[in-house]
């Protein structure tokens, strides 16, 4: 009999055991399957696009490297003109003279007067030496009026040169807005000078296009007229300040070989960058997204499947407008925290947010 109730003791417990056990796996299984995103931070979310400049093309214009807006630095009549409009025109060449008259007076008595004073000062450095009958007080006066003088006359030169306007370089006048006898004020613009020998290409490239990589490369031109000519490009600069309305950079280029064709500045031109597969592709992010560690890396927040948040370093290159290049640490279509991400840590959980506020 006690054997009997002694094994029935032992069924129940085993069938308790093995209830409670059932019971605890049916709750791991509950919360396995049903996740509360109700902890989840709304974020902006950003998909990382590569910009691909390869396929892409831009309109540019061409215009010359060497250019200058030339003017007189004082007011005058126009007493001679000596180029015209499409005039080729050599370095140091006179271009067009002012009425001179008065500057020349002035340079005359300023001559005078520093001559006076240099002979009165050599004079009376003289007599110092010799017999030092003059102070050494009156020998400085004597120097300071030198000195004044010397400065009037060398400003007399100035203003009459100034009343000539000379080429800076070699040239085309390609526009003449003056005409002899005209009256001009400080520099107002009279001629506009280019070198058709050295002729390059502006284009305007959007922030999120323009990448790092996408500089240093060549390109082919189309110009309008001789489409059936490939004339090859070569990167030269960019602008550092992106234009405010457009939010584009002005990318330079220069003509590697003008093919013998008669090239002029103001031709609209269609640009087709060249690029390979290692540098075709470039990523950038906001600025916002990226946050320095204590050892003075940078890392973004990426969002995994399970749109939890996770820290991943990343090396950064130029800076473009408020974007900035990623060189290494990212692939396209991951997707990166670019807002708020200071108040991120590891693990955390997010929800995008659209544009008209939290999903």
């Amino acid at each position: 009999m006690n054997t009997f109730l002694s094994k029935n003791n032992h069924l129940k417990s085993f069938l308790i055991i093995a209830l409670a056990s059932f019971a605890t796996g049916c709750d791991k299984q509950i919360n396995t399957v049903t996740t509360d995103t109700s902890f989840s931070r709304p974020a902006m979310i950003e998909e990382i696009a590569a910009s691909d400049v390869s396929g892409l093309s831009f309109t540019g214009l061409v215009r010359a490297a060497q250019r200058v807006e030339l003017s007189f630095k004082v007011a005058g009549k126009i007493a001679k003109i000596n180029a015209q409009e499409g005039v080729a025109v050599n370095q140091g060449q006179l271009l067009a003279e002012l009425d001179d008259y008065e500057q020349k007076i002035a340079l005359s008595s300023a001559k005078t007067q520093f001559s006076k004073a240099e002979a009165d000062y050599q004079r009376g450095l003289s007599i110092y030496n010799s017999t030092q009958a003059i102070s050494k007080s009156d020998l400085e006066k004597l120097k300071t009026e030198r000195d004044l003088a010397k400065n009037k006359f060398n400003s007399a030169i100035e203003a009459l040169e100034h009343t000539k306007i000379k080429a800076p370089f070699s040239g085309v006048i390609t526009k003449k807005l003056m005409n002899e006898f005209s009256v001009v004020q400080p520099n107002q613009m009279i001629f506009i000078l280019q070198n058709l020998n050295d002729l390059e290409v502006v284009i305007d490239v959007p922030s999120k296009l323009f990448a790092e990589g996408s500089r240093n490369k060549n390109a082919v031109g189309h110009i309008e007229g001789l489409n059936d000519i490939d004339f090859p490009l070569y990167y030269k600069y960019f602008t550092l300040e992106s234009e405010q309305l457009t939010q584009t950079y002005n990318v330079i280029l220069g003509f590697s070989d003008l093919k013998n064709q008669n090239v002029l500045p103001g031709m609209s031109i269609n640009v087709t960058p060249e690029a390979n597969s290692t540098d075709a592709m470039q990523i950038s992010l906001p600025l916002s997204a990226i946050s320095p560690d204590n050892m003075g890396k940078k890392y973004v927040w990426l969002v995994d499947m399970d749109s939890k948040v996770t820290k991943k370093m990343v090396e950064t290159g130029t800076l473009l407008g408020d974007r900035i290049i990623i060189t290494s640490g990212l692939q396209p279509q991951d997707k990166v925290v670019i807002a708020g991400v200071n108040s991120l840590k590891e693990g955390d959980m997010v929800r995008p947010l659209d544009s008209e506020g939290a999903k």
